[in-house]
């Protein structure tokens, strides 16, 4: 059990990781700053919810 918890929260990291070079690559072409946080957590919790179903 124990490694699987560590798979998930290496995985949970990547995802943070990917989600913040995103985030930064997709504010060059669009003006992120205009979204309001819960539209950017939302798309971050469907982004990482998406990420591991896809490694299950």
């Amino acid at each position: 059990m124990e490694h699987i918890h560590k798979v998930i929260i290496v995985l949970l990291i990547l995802a943070l990781i990917f989600a913040v070079a995103a985030v930064t690559m997709a504010s060059t072409f669009f003006d992120f700053k205009t979204w309001s946080f819960k539209e950017k957590l939302f798309l971050f919790l469907q982004f990482s919810w998406w990420q591991l179903r896809a490694q299950l």
